[in-house]
């Protein structure tokens, strides 16, 4: 979950070299639903999410409040 860039090349590569499966997709905007990120990880039935340090405490707060 990376914005387009060096990042997002890193991180896609690194998994492919990993042997995992990278699926790609844009952070969540502020005002912006969850949904389409929670469907994206529950049919992939992903393990780990890949983020860049600066959204990670975002996202953990929209997590939180989505699971309310």
């Amino acid at each position: 979950m990376y914005p387009p860039g060096l990042e997002f090349m890193a991180g896609f590569f690194g998994c492919l070299y990993g042997g995992a499966i990278a699926i790609s997709t844009y952070p969540a905007r502020p005002n912006q639903s969850l949904s389409r990120l929670e469907a994206i990880v529950a049919d992939a039935q992903a393990k780990l999410i890949l983020i860049t340090k600066p959204l990670l405490p975002y996202l953990k707060g929209r997590f939180a409040q989505n699971s309310i």
